[in-house]
């Protein structure tokens, strides 16, 4: 067993109900080196047992010891978002370059669930010809099993030069003169040196099969002849060469899906960390998109009043305010003492004078369009302040202006009670600011009450689109999920200039008279 087999092997055994798995990655040099590095991926509940924290910190010790000493390494210990404090507590003296502490993601939609919903079969990173000699006489049997089982193939034929049964043959044509004489002389009169199959493998790095595809007994007959006939071993019929010419006999082209990617740990390790890292932020952000969306319409297809999400307690529904200044929260007693804050208030403060009153939180009211007395009631404090825009020009527009965040962090707030935010375009930089300045922002605020303005003029470019997926999607990570929503009308002209059309590709509601959406995210 080689080293890296022992010590996957070892961590899994110390830590028993736990998980680790071990992959290599490479390191640019504008990261620090060209070396390769060991990534050793641990999950572990240790925030819930003591004694399984004691196994973590052995199994740590022992590694560091005696792999990271002769192999470098960075083992990523992922947990859950709430215990990374305690386990960070736990293996402090280990914690640096080499140990890491990841909070484990949550993501709208996953690769298992895209691949069910759009009836792929077999999923692939790579798919790329492979040398002659080892693919060699896998033709001939594939013939033996066609004829044989009576199988008409799905897209075998359209591999084969010339397509169908007289092009289905081994052939020799990119062969080194060095891998002819390894076969002997006698090569040449039973292998052509043009045509035949095209020698098609799928890269076994990234793979996703369907169970019910995997299971049908003639693909597993069809995979264990290759195995008995010696031909998995002598020629290296790999599972990559195999599985590939499995594929063509059994899966439609429309059951199949290749996705070409760079991994991102091998392009810089510093971006590996990140939630999505590496992928355009468009196809991202429009699946957090389609997932608000699904979850707007099961909501307000009943208007239920009490909502369970993910991993959620169910969440009674309060109407706080009174007319156009109404929102909607969780009946919540937040830990005394307790901040609100409240960016759009005009002229109607129903909302922040009842909540004050009822949280006995204290609130901070931000409006940049109107002019009120510092001291705009008990415990209620007003700014006449902006939050910041994508729009750089109407920033500067305003006598003052600042991001959440930075105001957070100019109080010294631990955390925010309810944060609400109605001011007309100023919730499509939120997430942009929360990545850039407090990433872990959202872990620290208990409900999110926001009115999305989705009319061309409130968003009228991409960038508008994607910041809105990112902050759904930043939403979701850190158990903020979608609780109620409340479709209203914007004004007629707001409305008349549409909705971007990303928003209407990925299904997310835009229909007249419920462009102005209330919607309320908690835990």
């Amino acid at each position: 067993m080689g080293r890296l087999a022992f010590f996957c092997a070892l961590l899994s055994f110390i830590l028993l109900v736990d998980g680790v798995s071990c992959s290599w990655f490479s390191r640019n040099k504008g990261d620090g080196g060209s070396a390769n590095k060991l990534a050793v991926i641990v999950t572990t509940s240790a925030h819930r047992r003591p004694e399984v924290l004691v196994r973590l910190n052995i199994s740590l010790s022992l590694s560091l010891k005696h792999l990271a000493s002769t192999t470098p390494s960075v083992f990523y210990v992922f947990v859950h978002p709430e215990a990374v404090p305690v386990v960070e507590a736990g293996i402090q003296d280990k914690l640096g370059p080499a140990v890491q502490v990841v909070p484990i993601a949550r993501i709208p939609e996953n690769l298992v669930s895209l691949f069910d919903k759009r009836k792929y079969k077999w999923g692939g990173r790579l798919v790329y010809p492979d040398v002659s000699m080892v693919t060699w006489g896998l033709p001939e049997l594939t013939r033996y099993f066609l004829t044989t089982h009576r199988v008409t193939p799905t897209t075998l034929w359209a591999h084969c030069d010339p397509p169908g049964w007289s092009g289905l043959f081994s052939s020799a044509d990119n062969a080194s003169e060095a891998e002819l004489q390894l076969r002997g002389s006698w090569i040449d009169s039973v292998t052509p040196r043009a045509g035949g199959w095209d020698r098609q493998v799928i890269e076994g790095s990234f793979m996703l099969i369907s169970l019910e595809m995997y299971f049908r007994p003639l693909f597993q007959r069809f995979v264990e002849l290759c195995r008995t006939s010696g031909g998995t071993g002598q020629y290296r019929w790999n599972q990559q060469s195999v599985l590939a010419m499995a594929v063509q006999l059994f899966v439609e082209k429309d059951e199949l899906y290749v996705g070409t990617f760079e991994y991102i740990h091998t392009q810089d390790t510093s971006k590996a960390l990140q939630f999505w890292a590496g992928l355009p932020d468009t196809p991202w952000s429009n699946a957090a998109l389609t997932h608000v969306g699904q979850q707007i319409q099961q909501l307000t297809a009943s208007q239920p009043v009490t909502w369970l999400g993910a991993s959620a307690q169910p969440c009674e529904i309060e109407h706080v305010g009174k007319g156009w200044g109404e929102h909607r929260l969780c009946q919540r007693s937040p830990a005394k003492p307790c901040v609100f804050y409240s960016f759009g208030i005009s002229t109607d403060f129903s909302f922040d004078t009842q909540l004050a009153k009822l949280s006995e939180c204290k609130g901070y009211c931000f409006d940049p369009t109107v002019s009120h007395d510092s001291q705009l009631g008990d415990n209620l404090l007003f700014f006449k302040t902006a939050a910041s825009s994508l729009d750089e020009e109407l920033n500067r527009h305003w006598d003052a202006w600042t991001s959440v965040p930075r105001f957070k962090k100019w109080q010294g707030h631990a955390r925010i009670s309810v944060l609400k935010m109605d001011c007309e375009g100023c919730e499509f930089a939120i997430a942009r600011d929360v990545e850039r300045e407090e990433p872990d922002f959202w872990q620290k605020v208990d409900q999110f009450a926001v009115e999305i303005h989705v009319p061309k003029k409130f968003m009228p470019t991409d960038e508008h689109v994607i910041e809105l997926g990112r902050l759904f999607s930043q939403l979701e990570l850190a158990g903020l999920h979608l609780r109620d929503a409340m479709m209203t009308s914007c004004s007629q002209e707001d409305e008349s200039t549409g909705c971007h059309p990303m928003l209407q590709k990925v299904g997310y509601p835009c229909e007249k008279e419920q462009m102005c959406q209330n919607l309320l995210f908690a835990r």
